[in-house]
This record gives C-alpha cells, structure tokens and sequence, in this order.
C-alpha cells in the first residue's frame, strides 16, 4: 500500500503540473496492523542477528508513554524503511518539476508521517 499511495501521488502530480494542485500525502503505514515491506524485512532481520542484542529491551518513560531505547520490531522497521523510500519518490518528483513548481503562485508542501 505504501509504494502504491506513492505511485499515485507521483501519478496525481504528472497529471496537475499544470495547474496549482493540492496533494494530502498521508501515510497511515506506521499504525497498525504491523505488516512487513517484503522488500525490506530481510535487511532488518539479518541487521538485528548483527545486533549485540541480549532480549534485554531498556525503556524510557516520556510523558504519557514509554519509549524502548533499542528497536527490536523488525518488521516495524521494514514498515518505515518503505514509507521512507516512498517519501524520497514523491520528492525526487517535485524536485524533477521544479521549474514548473517555481511557475506556480503559491507552493506548500507538508509531509508528515
């Protein structure tokens, strides 16, 4: 779902260049249900095997939650991994349209995870 909200974006902003356009980019894949990219997942698996990791997970209380100061969810980290790599596609677009962005009146872009 995260390479496809990307190519949609990509898509949405070939199509708009044109014109002014608004484009919300939300991801929802750092929520659950906590699914694996395929692509990533065996990165982090043999990255964490490399890990001096001993189970042991030290965690940190800040405000209302706690925070686990070594991450250990792999697929979690494959989840990021490819929102991260959508985010840098839907950027290297605009960056590739800049000259017809800079034509524009008004450009605002908002990411936000």
């Amino acid at each position: 779902m995260t390479a496809r909200l990307a190519d949609e974006a990509i898509s949405f902003i070939d199509s708009a260049c044109q014109d002014p356009f608004f484009l919300y980019f939300a991801f929802y894949t750092v929520h659950t249900p906590i699914q694996a990219s395929k692509e990533h997942i065996a990165y982090y698996n043999q990255k964490l095997l490399e890990t001096d990791y001993s189970g042991q997970v030290a965690m940190r209380q800040e405000h209302e939650g706690i925070t686990k100061l070594i991450q250990d969810n792999t697929a979690y980290a494959s989840m990021v991994a490819a929102m991260d790599e959508a985010i840098g596609r839907v950027q290297s677009k605009l960056v590739e349209l800049i000259s017809c962005l800079n034509n524009m009146p008004m450009v605002k872009i908002f990411l936000r995870s």
